[in-house]
């Protein structure tokens, strides 16, 4: 009888042991077998460049537990590229919606999907009960509730259409009043399906961003692996939404503040990037670099440690670098730079080349000024018919002015041509505020040719969503700030014909009773910070500006 017993014991458990076997199995082969969804919408070519980007960054990064689908679900439309008949615009919210089906309706409960947008962003309206949306559709970048210029995906709608899936879903949107799906999402999703989602987002529910730059600090942060290693604070590698979004500024509409939403605390340190490890390389920017006699270039370590740091180089004849790597040529010739640290060592060739911007002004100063503006009438005619012929296309050309100016900013003797297309009766000046930067443009000239310095080639509309363009008397920068309140007067450096791709400096100056005063995202008082604005600006006195005509502009010559 006992033997029986034992017997039966022993299948019972050998069952029991087999079922266990194929329950893990199973559930390790289905965690193995979870995957990643991609789906990338961009609505408008204002920052696609940076929307390409870190799509790319999130379809490739390799996260622990989840296999990388190689499908990228992929779609793009321009929403300003004029008025649009309402069966292309419900052809667009359509493909929006197949699209999402395509990337998504397919995913297990294990699955983790990205949706990410960039484009325009509609703030919330009573008129059409939303709270918020992604406009379709409307002209230019002037966001209008008249239903017969624009219809929309309002943020309500799509977190619903993103909750029918299955799955971890981390939603991520570069877009003014972004923060706005939040609300959405609180308020139509129960809070099982609440749980699910993790929202990434460029600004508060009241903040306007300007298209791409939210995309284009997280591009930057996650190509630079040192950025990464300060980010990643539990150093495993990846980095998490929170991880992400400490200490992130973004300068839109004045400074905005990107932020992580989520309600389930696994998404606390959930990883939604990954990046390379590469703390005992030294790598430089540059691997091989050009310069002219009397330029300059920075060199930046972008991976290995920074202090301590040590720089030289193999003839100081040709090109000399400081302590912190900033390069200046010296005469014609290759010279090695050397980077050292912590046994490490990375170099940089630099060819210095005689022909530079000293030749270049040296040549120009040699034309009268009035030969200088004599090369300037073929562009200016051409600008004024560009303008003129761009401005028809958006009903605006009635009373379209040209203006210009003939500046020799930075003080090198060859006068810079600075030209603006307004609709406006107000008196110009180089400093205006009605100085929209789509529609000023700065030229110089090079080697006796007529080079531009900055400008799109076709019209834009005057509107709120863009630049200014200012230039001020007794400044050596040009000031390229934002057009809303608080007013951004951002300050780039420039000098022999060429402009600086970064700002040196960047005020935020009161608005939307706010008191919101600050010189590079620090806060400060409000006497400070125009006494420091005024100082780098001259007192922010411009150039007077003529209006154009082919008769009058022979005056100036």
């Amino acid at each position: 009888m006992k033997n029986e017993i034992k017997k039966s014991f022993g299948k019972r458990l050998g069952v029991l042991l087999v079922f266990v076997l194929v329950y893990l199995t199973f559930s390790v082969t289905a965690l193995a077998n979870s995957s990643k969804h991609v789906m990338a919408v961009n609505g408008r070519n204002v920052g696609k460049n940076y929307f390409d980007e870190l799509t790319s960054i999130i379809q490739t990064s390799n996260l622990p537990k989840y296999k990388n689908n190689n499908k990228l679900y992929k779609y793009s439309y321009n929403t300003d590229a004029g008025l649009w008949n309402k069966k292309k615009k419900k052809e667009v919210i359509k493909k929006i919606y197949s699209t999402m089906d395509s990337a998504f309706s397919k995913n297990s409960a294990g699955d983790l999907s990205f949706f990410y947008y960039s484009g325009h962003g509609e703030k919330p309206s009573e008129k059409n009960s939303s709270r918020g949306a992604l406009p379709i559709g409307h002209f230019g970048m002037f966001i209008s509730d008249n239903k017969n210029t624009m219809d929309r995906i309002t943020f309500d709608d799509l977190v619903k259409k993103l909750a029918t899936y299955k799955g971890k879903m981390v939603v991520i949107i570069d877009c003014c009043y972004s923060g706005c799906i939040v609300e959405a999402a609180k308020h139509c999703l129960s809070s099982k399906d609440l749980n699910r989602f993790m929202f990434v987002c460029a600004g508060s529910k009241g903040e306007e961003v300007q298209s791409g730059r939210f995309s284009k600090r997280v591009v930057d942060i996650l190509k630079n692996t040192s950025e990464c290693e300060k980010k990643d604070l539990n150093k495993d590698g990846y980095i998490s939404g929170s991880e992400l979004m400490k200490d992130m500024k973004v300068y839109g509409q004045g400074l905005t503040h990107p932020f992580v939403e989520y309600t389930d605390s696994q998404y606390k340190t959930f990883p939604i990037f990954s990046y390379k490890v590469t703390r005992n390389n030294l790598l430089l920017d540059k691997k091989s670099l050009s310069i002219c006699v009397g330029e300059t270039y920075q060199m930046k370590v972008i991976a290995g440690r920074k202090s301590g740091m040590r720089w030289s180089s193999s003839n100081k004849s040709i090109a000399t670098v400081n302590s912190t790597g900033k390069i200046t040529g010296k005469k014609a010739g290759t010279v090695k730079i050397t980077a050292k640290v912590g046994g490490k060592t990375a170099t940089c060739s630099v060819t210095v080349k005689k022909s530079g911007n000293q030749s270049s002004a040296k040549t120009n100063n040699k034309l009268s000024k009035k030969e200088q503006h004599k090369l300037y009438e073929s562009t200016i005619k051409s600008y004024a018919k560009s303008m003129k012929n761009g401005a028809k296309k958006w009903n605006e050309d009635s009373g379209l002015k040209t203006y210009f100016a003939f500046v020799d900013i930075d003080k090198n003797g060859t006068d810079e041509l600075i030209v603006r297309a307004v609709n406006s009766t107000m008196k110009q000046t180089t400093a205006s505020t009605s100085g929209y930067g789509e529609n000023t443009h700065i030229y110089t000239i090079k080697n006796n040719k007529v080079k531009k310095v900055l400008g799109n080639s076709t019209y834009a509309p005057t509107l709120g969503h863009v630049n200014y363009v200012r230039v001020y008397k007794n400044c050596k920068y040009i000031d390229r700030g934002f057009s809303h309140l608080p007013a951004d007067y951002i300050f780039y450096k420039y000098s022999n014909g060429i402009l600086a791709s970064k700002p040196t400096y960047r005020f935020a100056v009161g608005g939307w009773g706010t008191n919101f005063w600050s010189i590079n995202g620090k806060i400060v008082s409000k006497s400070y910070c125009m006494k420091q604005l005024n100082k780098v600006s001259g007192n922010r006195e411009g150039y007077p500006m003529h209006k154009y005509s082919a008769s009058t502009y022979k005056n100036y010559l």
